[in-house]
């Protein structure tokens, strides 16, 4: 996971339906990571988790999904390139963490990702 090129990263904001995050990165070719608190309810592998208590990322482009962006995170993230946030809060912590911020429910922005990346393919990681 340290090594992949691209990542993209779901959290609890995700409600606990990671089948879109999975989808975008299939699409785009990425690797699929958690926070913690996802594996820590059961609903992924500790091995995917980013951050202090997993892996840190050194990604050209993570993009994170359902992440509020707490510390123990965003540590993961300190030697990634581009970094994507996607929340619904607009004063989420992991904004001030990303390069490009997108406010609104992932519900319908993840949906949106896929199809218009999707459109220019995955590539190798």
């Amino acid at each position: 996971m340290s090594k992949a090129e691209r990542v993209v990263v779901a959290g609890l904001g995700c409600k606990d339906a990671l089948t879109l995050p999975r989808k975008l990165a299939d699409v785009t070719g990425s690797v699929f990571g958690v926070s913690r608190p996802l594996a820590d309810k059961g609903l992924a592998p500790k091995n995917l988790v980013i951050g202090s208590t997993g892996s840190s990322l050194n990604a050209k482009l993570a993009v994170v999904v359902g992440v509020s962006g707490a510390a123990h995170f965003t540590s993961g993230l300190r030697n990634v390139e581009t970094v994507v946030a996607v929340n619904s809060d607009p004063n989420a912590e992991i904004f001030k963490h990303a390069d490009y911020c997108v406010v609104g429910d992932a519900s319908k922005i993840v949906p949106r990702l896929i199809t218009e990346l999707g459109e220019v393919g995955g590539s190798s990681q």
